[in-house]
């Protein structure tokens, strides 16, 4: 995968993201988001999971990354 950013072969990347520690050293969303903010743009939502006993508690995601476009010179 590392290679296929570098060669921008990835155009979209579509991800779920975690508001809740589930597993042992998983990243946040938004650490998440840092890492793909410099070459992706974020879209939006495509899925999102809130707590059963607590309805306004957001668990994860499932979110849409896509390529910036390049600038024109």
């Amino acid at each position: 995968m590392q290679r296929c950013l570098r060669e921008g072969k990835i155009h979209a990347i579509l991800t779920e993201g975690m508001f809740e520690n589930f597993y042992s050293g998983q990243s946040t969303f938004f650490e998440l988001g840092v890492m793909l903010e410099k070459d992706f743009d974020f879209c939006g939502f495509t899925s999102l999971k809130f707590s059963g006993d607590k309805p306004n508690k957001l668990l994860w995601v499932d979110a849409l990354f896509t390529i910036k476009p390049k600038e024109l010179s």
